[in-house]
């Protein structure tokens, strides 16, 4: 009988250990997905959200509209204007040379994933590269090249970060046409920017556009075209 009571308590202690290691497993990796679906989908939040924040600017840029306002949810990240990225623009022979410096918004979940609005464009970058999500308004063609430069500018200090929603006002502050061609004309379009490998493959892949490998953070393509306009619009931007 003491034999078997014996017997009776280690079978019980073996099923017990096996029903909590089962318990502590399925808890672990499914708390784990959780927070793994929970990241990607307050990411992809943040990205429709810059979604909307583009659309606003280009109500501003190319249909009037003094000022926008834009709703961001946080949810656990942080707002901010990221490093200036540098476009440069110019015409073979010394023609027309532009240098413009952009802050970039940015949204950042600490997850190793951030999304970015750049010179109208939204980027999405991640520890294995980038991709540009919304194209900017560049017009690159043979025939016709046009590119808008929307310089947004930072107004105010440092970002926000929490659990809160952020309010990004803009408004247009000036407008000029910094050329305008009728002759056909090589312009180079250079960026410099952390997230050079997106921009150069966005570029890269229209057709009348070259551009050279990548070097560093700095992106460099040409275009070929029989008339060019290059606009610049500065966007005073703050973060409340």
């Amino acid at each position: 009988m003491r034999e078997r009571a014996q017997s009776d308590v280690l079978g019980f202690v073996f099923v017990f250990a096996i029903v909590v290691a089962t318990i502590g497993l399925v808890f672990t990796t499914g708390f784990s997905g959780l927070q793994d679906a929970r990241d990607f989908e307050r990411v992809n939040n943040a990205e429709r959200a810059f979604e909307v924040l583009k659309d606003n600017v280009e109500d501003m840029v190319f249909r009037g509209a003094p000022s926008r306002a834009t709703e961001i949810k946080l949810a656990d990240a942080e707002l901010s204007f990221g490093n200036p990225v540098v476009i440069n623009v110019s015409a073979d022979g010394g023609s027309f040379n532009t240098s413009q410096s952009v802050d970039p918004i940015v949204y950042d979940a600490d997850t190793g994933t951030e999304i970015t609005y750049t010179a109208g464009a939204i980027l999405r970058q991640g520890e294995r590269g980038g991709i540009v999500t919304r194209a900017p308004g560049f017009v690159l063609s043979d025939n016709r090249t046009v590119i808008p430069i929307i310089q947004t500018r930072a107004a105010g200090s440092g970002g926000i970060g929490g659990d809160g929603t952020v309010l990004i006002r803009s408004s247009v502050a000036r407008r000029n046409v910094l050329y305008a061609g009728d002759e056909t004309v090589t312009l180079w379009v250079n960026i410099t920017t952390p997230r050079a490998g997106a921009w150069h493959d966005h570029l890269d892949d229209r057709d009348d556009v070259t551009c050279e490998p990548l070097a560093g953070d700095r992106v460099t393509c040409r275009v070929t075209t029989r008339r060019a306009y290059v606009t610049l619009i500065s966007v005073d931007t703050e973060l409340t």
